[in-house]
């Protein structure tokens, strides 16, 4: 089953609710809400870059709110600093993050450009596409990638198709 992209955002709040109200049940003594890590970084991998630092700036402040509403044995103003060193950390993570979702993306479709068996005639070198007509070598692997031809000759060819251009031994 696969889900449409656009809806992610709403499974990555669904899982933003259920971490906060996790982390609201832990002791506040747990410094480091690590159940946050996972919307940041699961939407900054699936959606893009800004959904993960949204992620990573509201969760923390929905910390910082909650802890207005449990005694704790700091002052405020520290509530203050370690939310906005998560806020930090958690924007970096989702910076880095999105950046490896992009370039596994791009390394994928490269990888999927000429993949698997590839019909090929083994007298003239022409490659059966998908609509089943052969076309030359060239033009396949054109189409199908981004690799660009160039011509020349081999020294054999050179020997075999010109051997007045050839230097003599």
């Amino acid at each position: 089953m696969s889900i449409n992209r656009k809806f992610l955002p709403f499974i990555w709040i669904l899982l933003a609710l259920l971490c906060i109200i996790l982390d609201y049940q832990l002791p506040l003594t747990i410094q480091f809400p690590f159940l946050f890590i996972f919307p940041v970084l699961l939407a900054a991998w699936y959606n893009s870059q800004w959904i993960g630092i949204a992620y990573a700036i509201i969760l923390p402040l929905a910390r910082l709110y909650s802890v207005m509403f449990k005694p704790v044995p700091w002052p405020f103003s520290q509530s203050v600093i370690n939310t906005a060193i998560r806020i930090g950390v958690f924007i970096i993570i989702a910076v880095l993050t999105s950046k490896a979702a992009r370039k596994t993306e791009s390394l994928e479709k490269e990888v999927k450009a000429l993949s698997g068996l590839i019909p090929i005639c083994s007298s003239c070198k022409k490659i059966r596409n998908e609509a089943q007509s052969w076309v030359p070598l060239e033009k396949y692997i054109s189409e199908h990638s981004h690799a660009i031809f160039t011509h020349g000759l081999c020294s054999d060819c050179t020997k075999k198709y010109f051997p007045e251009y050839t230097p003599k031994n």
